[in-house]
């Protein structure tokens, strides 16, 4: 995961896709919706920047050869050089223990917890 996270400039955005293919299967790999186009180079213009901090996998299933599971990422998203925030993101994810490739992974959205400690997914 830390491939998907970590970029500092408009190259290391776009380059996230290349970055995990050794680590996905190929419908991983071509899905679009996951490995979002900055079309509009978003991410040079504001100097946005990223940095992979941990996961947290939490099984759901284990089958034969397969491992499906949630995921909370976390990732520090900032401006160019400044201090960032944390931010968690959840995923369900399809592990392959054939192929070593996860064969799934879908963002179910971003994890907040408030100030009264009601959690939500957004």
């Amino acid at each position: 995961m830390s491939a998907y996270f970590n970029y500092d400039d408009q190259k290391g955005y776009n380059h996230r896709r290349k970055a995990a293919k050794k680590v996905v299967s190929q419908a991983v790999y071509d899905n679009r919706k996951l490995f979002k186009e900055d079309k509009y180079s978003k991410t040079r213009q504001l100097g946005l920047q990223s940095t992979f901090v941990k996961n947290q996998i939490i099984p759901t299933k284990i089958t034969d050869q397969q491992l499906e599971a949630t995921v909370y990422t976390t990732q520090r998203l900032n401006f160019e050089d400044e201090d960032g925030k944390d931010t968690v993101k959840v995923f369900q994810i399809t592990y392959d223990g054939e192929t070593n490739k996860l064969v799934k992974i879908e963002q179910q959205g971003i994890y907040n917890i408030a100030v009264d400690s009601t959690e939500t997914v957004d």
